[in-house]
Parts: structure tokens; C-alpha cells; sequence
């Protein structure tokens, strides 16, 4: 339920900040070929900034994804250390 909430109050943030921004752009004192100009150059920065972030993201997933197998290859021999000592295996 948290969540639910969570992600509707981003989708209601981004919404929001989409229709301030049209709306920005259009009472915006600029020609038409400045106002195009300026919406190509956010939106290069703006795919920039989701690339820049995936980027970023992946490489702590996968810094979690290594920490968790070396714990899991150590937790494994602890166990089969173990069973051997008990004479499971």
C-alpha cells in the first residue's frame, strides 16, 4: 500500500512538472526556433540525466549482486564446513 502511494504521489510530481514546463514554454517571450531550440537541448539533457542515473543505479545493483554471491560462497563452505564436522556429508 505504501508503495501504491508512493507511486502515485512521482507520477502526480512528474505530471505536474510537465504541464508547468509546457506551460512555462508557452508564455515564454522566445521565438518559435528558440523555444524548439530550448525544448531539443532540455530534452537532450533530461535523456542525459536518465542515462547518467541508469548508469549509476546498475552499477550499485551490481556492487549488492557481488556482495550477496561472496556472502552466499561464504555462508555455503561455513555449511558444508559444518556438515563435514557433523558427519552430514
Amino acid at each position: 500500500m505504501a508503495n501504491e502511494s508512493s507511486s502515485f504521489k512521482l507520477t502526480y510530481l512528474l505530471v505536474g512538472l510537465g504541464i508547468g514546463a509546457a506551460v512555462g514554454i508557452l508564455f515564454a517571450p522566445k521565438t518559435g526556433e528558440e523555444t524548439r531550440d530550448l525544448i531539443v537541448g532540455k530534452t537532450r539533457d533530461g535523456a542525459q540525466w536518465v542515462t547518467d542515473r541508469s548508469n549509476e543505479l546498475s552499477k550499485a545493483v551490481q556492487g549488492v549482486a557481488k556482495d550477496a554471491g561472496r556472502k552466499i560462497d561464504r555462508l555455503a563452505k561455513a555449511s558444508n564446513g559444518l556438515a563435514d564436522r557433523i558427519g552430514l556429508s
